[in-house]
């Protein structure tokens, strides 16, 4: 029997050996085909660090409207388009009251608190001149125009220097203009004075000082043949004058067709008025007269004594300007 049972465990080893070697080398699933290490996703295809949405598409650092489109870097309405600073609406800027002079050519500006003369410049470029008969700033306040009395009896329309006093030809005027004054939209009158006849109203021309008649302003006082004095009152749309030296010395209120009425004068006694203006920052109508004081008027014709100034000559010029 030993024979037998040696053959038996010699058969039982031998097929335990084999068993260890398949186990060891053949086909274990953990060495040959082990996902881990083969084909682990995480190693392998990991979101993370192949296609990581926060690394290579990250809106916040590929895309970020607060860097890129940002309203208020690039299209920022204050900056780019403040009204304020741009174009600004207010009319604003009309500080100085000048005056020109009669019978010699000169500017002043005047204090509009007590009247006094503050600067005064000769006007030059007219070497006939024997001095003004109106003056007016233009409504964008760039320029500013004298009419020039001549010494043969001529009158022309010029643009004045401020500072220099040097004048610059516009045109010759064919009537006796007495007193100028710009509207609000920049239209030119001028009215002419009873001397020669009934005073009449015209546009004027800027560019060559051609007039045009409008009207004939209602001859209130005819034993009046002084001057006349014009003003455009921005407020009310309105153009007023004064006539001359007549009596009574009242405010007219004058429509451009010459229709003019009345305004019965109160307050303050002045002489024969010279020139008018208007201040549009204000809204204040002033006139000046041939005692060399200037005053303020009101619409219902209230008058007010602002002050004299000390000369030898008045003014047949006044105007409101920067």
């Amino acid at each position: 029997m030993r024979p037998f049972r040696t053959l038996l465990l010699l058969a039982t080893c031998l097929t335990l050996v084999g068993c260890i070697n398949r186990t060891g080398r053949g086909g274990g699933g953990s060495d040959d085909d082990d996902a881990v290490d083969d084909d682990d996703a995480v190693d392998d295809d990991d979101a993370t660090d192949d296609d990581d949405a926060t690394d290579d598409d990250d809106a916040v650092d590929d895309d970020d409207a607060t860097d890129d489109d940002d309203a208020t870097d690039d299209d920022d309405a204050v900056d780019d388009d403040d009204a304020v600073d741009d174009d600004d609406a207010g009319p604003g800027g009309w500080t100085t009251l000048y005056g020109s002079g009669h019978p010699a050519p000169y500017l002043v500006t005047l204090s509009p608190t007590n009247g006094a003369e503050l600067t005064r410049v000769t006007i030059t470029g007219f070497p006939d001149a024997v001095g003004t008969n109106g003056l007016a700033w233009n409504p964008s306040r760039t320029t500013l125009y004298v009419v020039v009395r001549e010494a043969a009896g001529g009158r022309s329309l010029a643009t004045l220097n401020p500072v220099t006093g040097a004048a610059t030809l516009v045109g010759s005027l064919a009537g006796d203009v007495a007193d100028i004054g710009f509207d609000a939209n920049g239209t030119l009158y001028a009215i002419t004075g009873q001397s020669s006849g009934a005073p009449q109203l015209y546009t004027v021309n800027v560019n060559n000082g051609t007039l045009t008649a409008v009207g004939s302003p209602q001859v209130h006082d005819q034993s009046s043949t002084d001057g006349e004095a014009l003003v455009v009152n921005w407020n009310t749309g309105s153009l007023y004058r004064m006539s001359g030296n007549g009596t009574p010395k009242d405010l007219y209120s004058l429509q451009p067709s010459g229709s003019s009425t009345p305004v019965t004068l109160s307050g303050d006694t002045h002489g024969e008025v010279t020139a008018m203006a208007f201040n549009p920052d204000t809204g204040t109508m002033y006139f000046v007269d041939r005692n060399e004081t200037l005053f303020s008027v009101t619409t219902s014709g209230a008058v007010t004594n602002i002050g004299s100034w000390t000369g030898d000559e008045y003014l047949k010029g006044l105007s409101w300007g920067p």
